[in-house]
């Protein structure tokens, strides 16, 4: 009889490929905070699409991963544009907001912790910090990238979900204004590594480094109550939770009224230093 044709392998990979390209402009779109992700996510798909051995095929899976990023922006961003010649300019300027300069409140990241010794903001301008910034992000997350390369050639798996990690945790200490929540972005992928330990111990941290932001809005206690659920289930680390209670011992005890910033400077720097 005859034979049934030989059913391709390639087009379902392309799809998942398409659909995770998709995805993600979607996810960016909804929360600029998702941009923490972005260089992993392209250089996790650049380098499966020129994984393909035929040169067409290369260029084929870039092209249509190409146009697939192109056309969902376009279809986000047009009614914006569209509408109001304007609105697409004023709504990048709220989404990135350089004019608000470095920093606002005290964050566990590299700008902040040594602006204790050197006053960034009073030095430079805002644009050349801003420079700056992209220079240490990029310099900062050339590693997670070249591990994620090597794992996608290596056909190793893990190595994409450590690259989201190390990406996103070189965004949040080096990038231009952070806010204090963005250390959820490298603390979820982190959690999906699979090192419960390891999770338990970011989670504190991160709770401790968001402590000031929490404590002004009046969650203290919920605080303190998320910080013993992740010692009972992630297990109590007696070296790290006894550093963190004399951390937030020595900033109640600095925490004078005449200057009320040394709590946060405790938090931040010993945040950064676990992080570093």
């Amino acid at each position: 009889g005859s034979r049934a044709p030989a059913v391709s392998t390639r087009a379902p990979a392309v799809s998942w490929l398409v659909g995770a390209a998709f995805f993600f402009c979607m996810a960016l779109n909804h929360k600029q905070m998702t941009l923490y992700y972005a260089p992993a996510f392209f250089v996790h798909l650049l380098t499966l699409s020129l994984c393909e051995e035929a040169v067409l095929d290369k260029v084929r899976v870039f092209g249509t991963l190409g146009l697939t990023v192109v056309g969902t922006f376009a279809l986000l961003w047009a009614p914006f544009g569209l509408n109001n010649p304007g609105g697409a300019r004023r709504i990048l300027a709220r989404i990135f907001p350089v004019q608000r300069g470095l920093y606002e409140d005290y964050v566990a990241n590299f700008w902040c912790v040594s602006s204790l010794v050197y006053k960034w903001r009073r030095t430079w301008d805002k644009g050349v910090l801003a420079g700056l910034c992209l220079v240490a992000t990029v310099g900062a997350c050339v590693p997670s990238l070249g591990l994620g390369v090597v794992g996608v050639r290596r056909k190793q798996r893990g190595t994409f979900v450590l690259m989201l990690a190390g990406v996103s945790l070189s965004f949040y200490l080096f990038s231009f204004q952070v806010h204090e929540k963005s250390i959820l972005m490298p603390l979820m992928a982190i959690s999906m590594l699979g090192e419960n330990r390891l999770t338990a111990r970011m989670q504190s941290v991160g709770m401790m480094t968001m402590y000031p932001l929490l404590k002004k809005d009046g969650l203290v206690v919920a605080y303190w109550a998320m910080q013993g659920l992740v010692a009972v289930v992630g297990g109590l680390d007696w070296p790290l939770h006894s550093v963190l209670v004399l951390v937030h011992c020595i900033g109640a005890f600095v925490l004078v009224e005449s200057k009320p910033f040394l709590e946060d400077a405790v938090m931040m720097t010993a945040g950064f230093l676990f992080y570093v």
